[in-house]
């Protein structure tokens, strides 16, 4: 008897990061971090910052991060659209402290409710870094560093 898979396709604007086939996967959704299984009750929401964790048919571990998005689920399939999506080991580890520093100054400089306009885009930038800077803590976790 052959184990169940899942085919996953991720893709962002420019490009499919991932196409194949997973025994499962996590993605971070508008309602928390949900599981998803071969045989997954048909799915169609929104994805929030943060990863995809999958484990490929083959075993290997994988991490990707998405800005955001939908994601669409079905019994054999799934497809994941982003915004933005990165695999994990092309993360910029400085580049995300310096964005999350900078969104933080921003903010603090500038509270809600004052005359500039580019609060939200803070706001979503420092989200945007915090999920990259979480999708390196799981990867350096599951290299045991």
């Amino acid at each position: 008897m052959t184990e169940k898979v899942l085919h996953l396709a991720v893709v962002n604007a420019q490009e499919a990061i991932f196409s194949g086939d997973v025994k499962s996967l996590q993605v971070s959704g508008s309602l928390g971090e949900m599981g998803i299984y071969p045989g997954h009750v048909p799915l169609l929401t929104a994805i929030e910052p943060g990863f995809v964790s999958l484990e490929t048919a083959k075993g290997d571990q994988q991490v990707i991060y998405v800005s955001g998005g939908i994601i669409e689920v079905q019994p054999r399939t799934v497809n994941i659209l982003a915004d933005v999506a990165i695999r994990g080991k092309d993360l910029d580890q400085e580049a995300a402290l310096a964005a999350k520093k900078a969104a933080e100054t921003y903010l603090r400089e500038n509270p809600k409710g004052s005359a500039s306009m580019d609060y939200a885009a803070a706001l979503a930038e420092l989200t945007n870094a915090i999920a990259q800077l979480r999708v390196l803590a799981m990867l350096r976790k599951k290299k045991g560093r």
